[in-house]
């Protein structure tokens, strides 16, 4: 279900991503796509910090060094963040830049003048790299000495979703948002096999009973990549323009965000018009409307119908160009033999194995299509092929 808003209540005045809003909307999951710089990892990890701040200030004294000074050595927000990038190799990455001071330092400068010449303070990580890692805000005596107070505020944490078998136990009642960052892979094949029901996996290892309540919610950051991807297919999402598309009942929320990214005029004239610029500064998709369509009509001959395929409930030609294309038409072959990959009716041939083809030639994108509305519709049919046969489970959803 689409709903229909003709303005953008999903952006400040200052052009940023509202992340306010966006919260108080999401029950369970939102897929936040938008243009690159409008602030949406940036946006999510200082409201977690924002929140999680006023959590600790309300249940520790920090008015004089001497409070400060008898606070436990290690404290933890109760408001916190769990930050996902697809692999661990992505995830460490990202750790180097992503506690930017911008989100603590309104805390630090709220302290006491004579803590801050007594303390320094820095980031810490711990933990192994091939594991989930805990992020603390750590402040530590400046004087050298044998033994010196540290204290240390634990902040969130970070894994990837392929470390999804190393995040269980009885949950962790603190972390309050899931952000998940380029949930979109620049190639198609770089997804991990299940990767949606992954994601829910550790969703509920980290919520258990909170998960539904609204105590625990999932974000999921990316630019418009593609709109084939295995997100949009597991929650049959395919309203690739609407500004906001509800799924299950409200449970899972697509936002396509208009905001328009933050670059000097200078960029924006270099970038404007090309393929880049589609996806960074107006955050379309590349492969929605136009791309690959070729009506058959106009296609080189000769024109050769290979067989037909059922695609939903509607009968499609596979035909082969004169230049080798491979295309889909609603013009059909009645001497060529229709498959399918359910039950056959009549004449009809039961097999998978046409669709498993152009499954992988929709994923390299190498197949062609009659019209923008035959390409939506094969497309959806064919995207369970590129993603569910990656493994021998069935996708179970929420």
């Amino acid at each position: 279900m689409s709903a229909i808003i003709t303005v953008n209540p999903y952006e400040t005045e200052e052009g940023w991503l509202n992340t306010e809003l966006l919260w108080d909307e999401i029950e369970q999951f939102g897929v936040i796509v938008g243009a690159r710089g409008v602030g949406k990892t940036y946006g999510w990890m200082d409201f977690s910090l924002d929140r999680g701040f006023d959590t600790i200030r309300d249940k520790y004294d920090f008015e004089t060094l001497e409070e400060f000074e008898k606070l436990p050595e290690e404290m933890k927000l109760d408001f916190q963040f769990y930050y996902l990038r697809r692999t661990g190799t992505q995830a460490e990455a990202a750790a180097e830049d992503l506690m930017l001071e911008d989100f603590y330092i309104d805390f630090v400068n709220s302290l006491n003048e004579e803590i801050l010449e007594k303390y320094d303070y820095y980031i810490e990580y711990t933990g192994s790299k091939k594991g989930p890692r805990k992020i603390y805000l750590v402040f530590r005596e400046k004087e050298e000495k044998k033994k010196r107070i540290r204290k240390s505020i634990l902040l969130g944490r970070i894994a990837a979703l392929s470390m999804a078998e190393k995040i269980r136990g009885p949950g962790i009642p603190e972390i309050k948002i899931i952000i998940v960052d380029e949930f979109q892979a620049k190639k198609n094949w770089d997804y991990l096999p299940n990767e949606p029901a992954e994601l829910e996996d550790i969703y509920e290892s980290i919520g258990r009973i909170r998960c539904g309540t609204g105590d625990i919610k999932v974000v999921l950051l990316g630019n418009s990549g593609t709109i084939l991807n295995p997100y949009f297919d597991y929650y049959d999402y395919d309203e690739f323009t609407e500004l906001k598309t509800i799924k299950k009942g409200g449970e899972a929320i697509f936002y396509h965000l208009p905001n328009k990214a933050k670059r000097s005029e200078k960029s924006k004239n270099l970038f404007k018009g090309s393929a880049y610029g589609k996806y960074s500064l107006d955050n379309d998709y590349a492969d929605n409307q136009m791309f690959n369509v070729l009506r058959l009509k106009d296609a080189i001959p000769p024109r050769k119908c290979l067989y037909n395929v059922v695609i939903g409930d509607l009968p499609m030609g596979i035909w082969k160009t004169g230049d080798q294309k491979i295309l889909i038409s609603r013009i059909t072959d009645d001497d060529k033999p229709t498959f399918v990959d359910r039950m056959p009716i009549n004449n009809e041939h039961q097999d998978i194995q046409p669709y498993v083809i152009l499954a992988d030639k929709v994923a390299h994108k190498t197949l062609h299509f009659d019209s923008p509305e035959l390409r939506l519709k094969s497309e959806k049919h064919l995207r369970r092929y590129v993603y569910h046969r990656k493994s021998s489970n069935t996708w179970e959803k929420f």
